[in-house]
């Protein structure tokens, strides 16, 4: 168990100073300090390390709950049950992880993505739990291939390290879209309200959208410049028709006009370095999301 540090008994220096036997203690989310369990030197030692054991009686016996601090990093984990498959990552011994956030953000470092390889699929396997990303200064995260982050809850990833791309791959991060039954008539340009051929389940406040299947409706350059919108339910008036905030700009015809209900969450990318790879494929894509934020990014170029 996690052994908690009565007030004053140890000092700030000696918490602070890598190396000294009081370098295991840690600051909890919850502002409180504590001591590990056991620490190694960084997180490569770590998951390397074949000493940490549920073999109970040994040097390096674990059990689930336990603290393990890696001190170059400052990272903890919790450790999993040895039936666990929820866990983040697993040491060559076998021992299950918990990485413990810090500030609500899961350090990249500590999820194993700093390695020097390609952390794509990884990366991906990752966000069917974890959405809040550090990637610190100093760290390189490699993307050699695609990196699909696909799902419905918010993604943020903040910090002032690099994702680096040179290697042909890139970040994709998708949400999630049901597809919305057929329109039951064409509906003039300024139209508030929309009719299907058949129920929607849609709710107030659902994003949808709905576009013109006939290329270059919305102009000639381009095959897949076609028409289109995008907004919120405002009401649901019936099984098969709802109105929408503000009015829909285009006439939709029925025969050529499909939709599609929304389901991805926001999007925050803060202050990571890009560097791209040499195609003409951006390191960074984003689609079907419900509001994308980027601060500060920098992506160099020549």
């Amino acid at each position: 168990m996690t052994k908690i540090i009565p007030p004053r008994s140890v000092s700030v220096s000696n918490i602070v100073a890598t190396g000294t036997a009081d370098a295991t203690a840690f600051l909890r989310g919850d502002g409180v300090w504590a001591v590990a369990d056991h620490s190694v030197a960084d997180v490569t030692a770590l998951l390397a390390d074949t000493t940490l054991t549920y073999t109970a009686g040994q040097a390096g016996s674990v059990a689930a709950g336990d603290v393990v601090r890696t001190r170059k990093e400052g990272l903890a984990y919790t450790v999993a049950a040895s039936g666990a498959s929820d866990h983040h990552v697993t040491t060559a011994g076998g021992v299950k992880l918990y990485l413990q956030p810090s500030a609500g953000y899961y350090d990249v470092r500590g999820l194993g993505l700093a390695d020097g390889a390609d952390a794509a699929s990884r990366w991906a396997a990752f966000t069917a739990g974890i959405t809040r990303y550090l990637v610190p200064a100093g760290t390189t995260v490699l993307l050699n291939t695609a990196c699909t982050m696909q799902g419905s809850a918010d993604v943020e990833i903040i910090g002032e390290g690099t994702i680096d791309c040179s290697g042909g791959g890139n970040l994709v991060i998708k949400g999630t879209h049901t597809t919305l039954p057929a329109l039951s008539a064409d509906h003039s340009a300024g139209s508030r309200t929309v009719t299907f051929a058949a129920a929607h389940g849609l709710a107030a406040g659902d994003v949808i959208a709905l576009w013109s299947t006939v290329d270059r409706s919305a102009g000639m350059s381009r095959d897949y410049y076609r028409e289109g919108w995008r907004g919120r339910v405002a009401s649901v008036d019936s099984s098969t028709q709802i109105t929408v905030y503000g009015t829909i700009k285009p006439a939709m015809t029925a025969a050529n006009w499909s939709g599609a209900k929304v389901a991805g969450g926001r999007v925050r990318i803060e202050g990571v370095t890009f560097v791209p790879n040499s195609s003409t494929t951006p390191p960074v894509q984003v689609h079907r999301r419900n509001g994308v934020r980027i601060d500060e990014i920098n992506i160099p170029v020549g």
